[in-house]
């Protein structure tokens, strides 16, 4: 596994278990709520777009029964197909959001922690698991950037969602009023 960072290795030359115990400790706190905030992004894109499809379903309603009781076929009826299609726009967008991802968990498989590195003879065994541990930290280390990146995207579209959300009614508005201009 590639790692972005190391530590500095006269810092590792001077690490006791319980240094490398409460290093640990502190890098999967931080994974561990890296991925609560995935989870959460998550959860709330889920609630937005049900709010954008019953919004959606509603003005499909509203028109068509509109059009069909009413044969009015005018030009509230068209910026509401407009908008329609503005907020099919916006739940586009936030199905990236939900789609799965690259998203890297805490822990290792044990795989990778039957290393021969950690097993050489040259390594007292008295060393090996600082040595376990620090690899572990550099690791979540790598975990915590990679998942971080992915969360800012997540909470970036979740936050524009959010506003084009809000400005629905003014969106609205404006494409009443140029239908009502050109037509």
């Amino acid at each position: 596994m590639e790692h972005t960072w190391e530590a500095k290795l006269e810092n590792k030359k001077k690490l006791v278990l319980d240094d490398v115990k409460y290093i640990f400790d502190q890098a999967e706190k931080f994974l561990i709520d890296i991925n609560e905030s995935h989870k959460l992004v998550v959860d709330r894109t889920n609630t937005l777009l049900v709010l954008y499809t019953t919004i959606i379903s509603a003005l499909i309603g509203f028109n068509i029964d509109r059009i069909e009781s009413n044969s009015l076929y005018d030009n509230i009826t068209n910026s509401i197909w407009i908008l329609i299609t503005y907020l099919i726009i916006g739940i586009i967008l936030l199905v990236r959001n939900i789609r799965p991802t690259n998203y890297m968990g805490i822990g290792t498989p044990p795989i990778n922690l039957f290393d021969d590195i950690f097993f050489k003879d040259s390594i007292p065994k008295k060393d090996r698991i600082i040595r376990m541990y620090v690899s572990e930290i550099e690791r979540y280390q790598f975990r915590i950037q990679k998942n971080s990146i992915i969360n800012n995207k997540k909470w970036k579209i979740f936050t524009i969602s959010i506003y084009w959300l809000l400005i629905t009614p003014i969106f609205f508005l404006l494409s009443y009023l140029f239908i009502l201009v050109v037509t």
